[in-house]
């Protein structure tokens, strides 16, 4: 259980971030404390779209 306790924890940071920052990956990521790569690979592994948070 506590696998899926962590990897529900980082999914609600990517989501909590991705709202905060509207998409904006840079920020998403420095907020998150990761470097970019890890951050893609994060997006992906969790199928996150950053379009579906942009503003404007």
């Amino acid at each position: 259980m506590t696998g899926n306790c962590q990897i529900r924890s980082e999914l609600v940071q990517l989501i909590q971030a991705a709202i905060h920052c509207r998409g904006k990956a840079s920020q998403m990521a420095s907020s998150l404390k990761i470097d970019r790569t890890s951050f893609w690979r994060k997006l992906k592994q969790f199928n996150i779209h950053l379009a579906d948070y942009k503003v404007g």
